[in-house]
């Protein structure tokens, strides 16, 4: 139905479903080594992307979030126990948190 790139590091494309639209949000997110602020910009322009999506369409974020998500405790609603890495880097925290803001769950984690 549409494609529509945001910028060099998200990309928006929806589908015709049978039932429901898809709407996929692509990314590739800031490494760790970049600055708090490249970050905070990426994750602000990823929010605005989001907000966009027509509710009644099914809604995905995929790509690279640059992130290594650990098995604490503070963040299995939106990830499982079923995690590769024991801690999380300063990346992971991002999208943990935005996953918490937005009632969504990290489903790589997921088995």
């Amino acid at each position: 139905m549409g494609f529509e790139p945001i910028n060099e590091r998200i990309c928006k494309i929806r589908l015709k479903g049978k039932y429901r639209n898809i709407t996929l949000i692509n990314i590739h997110a800031p490494t760790e080594e970049n600055d708090d602020d490249v970050k905070e910009q990426f994750y602000a322009e990823l929010q605005q992307v989001q907000e966009k999506v027509p509710n009644q369409d099914q809604f995905i974020i995929l790509g690279d979030c640059n992130a290594k998500i650990g098995r604490e405790n503070a963040y299995q609603k939106v990830t499982s126990k079923h995690i590769l890495h024991d801690t999380t880097n300063g990346n992971g925290l991002l999208v943990c948190e935005y996953a918490t803001v937005n009632g969504m769950v990290v489903a790589r984690t997921f088995f």
